[in-house]
């Protein structure tokens, strides 16, 4: 008597396994089903430049369906750094790569993440460099546009003293021809 319970017990929890087990399957592949069908209308959202709504969209099936995440943190890292977005984010769309990296590390989409992480580093480094140049030559064209004051007042203050040699020359011209007067009045008057 006591063994024919085991056994019922054991097919009830047999049959309790497998409920659970179809449970499961049902909810997350219609999970799975919906969010890719959600995907692909993120997709097509992101093909028309919509890339706020498609991106809320991501968002939304990453929290709803995490199990293909990864398929919505790639997308949502190619949004962001789709070169039409006119809010394209290369630091958060690395970020997103990143994430699926480290949260999905069987991922099919592993490898696409690492190279978009990898040439995304390169871009925002080359962003970094590119704004450090770009204040370095505002800079150096702060210093010329002093330096050009400079010049200027220089020129104008050359301007000037040449001015007064000019004049000092005529003074010393005419004092010259006043000398030469005084002595050729001189001359006539010790020759009289």
């Amino acid at each position: 008597m006591g063994r024919k319970q085991t056994g019922k017990r054991e097919h009830f929890f047999f049959y309790l396994t497998c409920i659970i087990i179809v449970f499961d399957i049902s909810v997350f592949s219609g999970c799975a089903l919906n969010a890719k069908h959600k995907l692909m209308e993120t997709q097509d959202l992101m093909t028309q430049g919509d890339y706020n709504l498609a991106l809320e969209k991501d968002q939304q099936i990453l929290k709803e369906c995490p199990q293909i995440g990864d398929y919505a943190l790639f997308h949502m890292g190619l949004i962001l750094a789709h070169p039409d977005n006119p809010d394209k984010d290369y630091k958060n769309s690395l970020k997103y790569f990143k994430k699926l990296i480290e949260e999905f590390p069987g991922s099919n989409l592993r490898n696409d993440a690492q190279i978009w992480a990898s040439l995304l580093n390169g871009v925002i480094k080359q962003q970094a460099e590119a704004i450090r140049l770009i204040e370095k030559i505002n800079l150096l064209k702060s210093d010329n546009q002093i330096k050009d004051k400079k010049i200027d007042e220089l020129q104008k203050n050359n301007q000037i003293k040449d001015k007064k040699a000019e004049e000092l020359q005529q003074q010393i011209e005419k004092l010259k021809e006043i000398d030469l007067n005084i002595q050729i009045k001189k001359r006539s008057v010790n020759l009289k």
